[in-house]
C-alpha cells in the first residue's frame, strides 16, 4: 500500500432499538516515500454506509465506494 493508517480514533454510538451502530472514525495516515501524490487511500467498506469524508479542517473530500463483494 502506498498510504498506510498510522492511528485510528473510533467513536461508537449503538442504537439497540434500531439495531445499528453509528460511528465516527478519525484516521491518521501517512504516504510512503516515493508514492505518487495522487495515490488513493483504499479501505475496506464492506457492510458500511459512509455518509462523508473530511480532512483535518473539516472540509468535505471526494470519495467513492467500491462494490460490496
Amino acid at each position: 500500500a502506498e498510504i498506510q493508517v498510522e492511528h485510528l480514533d473510533l467513536e461508537l454510538r449503538p442504537d439497540f432499538t434500531a439495531k445499528e451502530i453509528r460511528a465516527v472514525a478519525e484516521l491518521t495516515v501517512e504516504r510512503r516515500p516515493g508514492s505518487p501524490a495522487d495515490a488513493p487511500l483504499r479501505l475496506d467498506n464492506r457492510g458500511l454506509q459512509i455518509e462523508s469524508v473530511t480532512d483535518e479542517q473539516g472540509q468535505k473530500l471526494r470519495f467513492e465506494l467500491g462494490r460490496d463483494d
